[in-house]
């Protein structure tokens, strides 16, 4: 799937036809002050406003409501380090899941020491979600080994 902001490929074909993925960097450097996280909400924000961190962190959302048998959400990544190549990881973690688990999760094209990402997802049951809360990363795979460069929690109503 590709957009005017990225491309997006996932392993499992229902995955790409229900998601909706678009990719944005966010480069000023006076765009670093809030700690490293994911950082959810229910619309769009201006990047462009001065105030643009202080709204974000005011909209943030730990609770995101279905629509319409699907679920929106629109997320700023502050890396807690550059990112350190071109492709990183969306991933979600069932947080009630017991042991080892296989994510559900999304590539996103940035930029090679990217330190935040702002991105949208549209996503419902057909990609293997449900109700209930998730551990959010954004990773990278080294060496066959997840590396977490943000992370939030997200409850799914």
């Amino acid at each position: 799937m590709s957009n005017a902001h990225g491309t997006v490929s996932a392993s499992v074909p229902a995955l790409v036809a229900a998601l909706s993925l678009s990719l944005s960097l966010l480069s000023s450097p006076a765009r670093a002050n809030l700690p490293p996280g994911i950082y959810i909400t229910d619309k769009a924000m201006d990047v462009a406003s001065p105030t643009f961190e202080k709204d974000l962190k005011k909209q943030a959302k730990k609770v995101l409501p279905q629509a319409d048998g699907k679920w929106h959400l629109y997320f700023v990544a502050y890396l807690s380090k550059p990112a350190p190549e071109e492709t990183l990881n969306i991933v979600f973690y069932d947080a009630k899941a017991k042991g080892k688990q296989e994510p559900v999760g999304f590539p996103i094209n940035t930029k090679q020491g990217a330190k935040i990402v702002s991105s949208d997802l549209t996503f419902g049951p057909e990609n293997e979600f449900k109700v209930g809360p998730y551990d959010v990363r954004i990773t990278q795979l080294q060496n066959g080994k997840e590396i977490v460069l943000a992370r939030t929690r997200l409850d799914l109503k």
